[in-house]
């Protein structure tokens, strides 16, 4: 029963890996392909991430009131953290 989960898990893991196209026997892809540009006026839909956002990553706050006393204790868990998360990057 071990040996039947293990190569169904393989075959899954294999067949997920291929590029979902379709073959005739003799390799050729038999789905049709365009290799004409767009035409102008032509909408191209696509579903990419744009290539470069100035605000990737920023946060809602724009500034934050640090009042007259910090707590010692949470900023030193507050910098391990930084040190093990963030401070690597």
């Amino acid at each position: 029963m071990k040996r039947l989960i293990a190569i169904l898990v393989l075959f899954t893991a294999i067949y997920s890996c291929g590029d979902n196209k379709s073959y005739d026997t003799d390799g050729s892809s038999n789905k049709p392909v365009s290799t004409d540009p767009p035409k102008s006026g032509e909408a191209t839909a696509t579903n990419e991430n744009p290539s470069y956002d100035p605000h990737r990553g920023e946060g809602k706050f724009k500034e934050v009131a640090i009042g007259a006393s910090l707590d010692a204790t949470k900023a030193e868990a507050g910098n391990k953290i930084y040190a093990v998360k963030c401070g690597g990057c």
